[in-house]
């Protein structure tokens, strides 16, 4: 058993897989718990202590993949959003998007971005948002799922939005940290 404290994995590459579930539980264990949370790795199993508390999770068995090679070098179009005022307009225009294939459409046009929704069952929705853009309109959809676990996993107040040209993926990077992104695949929309 390999046994980590406070600051040491950061230094440390783990080469395992770990799925959402597990991910969060060893948040919901760790938000509770003051003190040091010890991270260990038994056999293919990811075993954390806080205090008396232990938790193990199987991690999924399978060869990590190249990530580096979908996030873009360069992008097109650099926004600085308001995390949680992008957070909620999702949230309001995904109430219509259509259960079995969710998406929304996102449209940057002379300082403002256009969230928008339409379902035959639920109608149509749409928010709107000023952002400092000055470009030419650009039109692209999202998964509202995959944007709101994007936006939930970035701690600062401000989010720094990169998108390609075409359809490219979009990386959303927190301000305040630099190690830190969260990389989106787009839709046609």
């Amino acid at each position: 058993m390999i046994f980590y404290g406070p600051g040491e994995l950061e230094s440390t590459v783990l080469r395992k897989i770990i799925p959402e579930s597990g991910i969060s539980q060893i948040r919901k264990m760790a938000s509770s718990f003051v003190g040091k949370v010890q991270v260990s790795l038994y056999k293919n199993d990811i075993v954390v202590k806080a205090g008396t508390e232990f938790l193990r999770i199987a991690t999924i068995d399978e060869k990590y993949p190249d990530y580096q090679r979908v996030i873009p070098k360069s992008s097109a179009i650099a926004l600085l959003l308001d995390r949680m005022l992008f957070l909620q307009a999702v949230r309001r225009v995904k109430v219509v998007s259509d259960g079995e294939s969710p998406s929304i459409a996102m449209e940057l046009s002379e300082g403002k971005m256009t969230l928008s929704a339409k379902s035959e069952n639920f109608g149509e929705a749409s928010d709107f948002l000023d952002v400092d853009y000055s470009g030419e309109p650009v039109r692209i959809g999202f998964n509202p799922g995959y944007l709101i676990d994007a936006l939930l996993s970035i701690r600062s107040e401000t989010v720094k939005m990169e998108m390609g040209a075409g359809i490219h993926p979009t990386v959303f990077r927190p301000t305040n940290n630099d190690r830190h992104l969260a990389l989106v695949m787009p839709l046609v929309a």
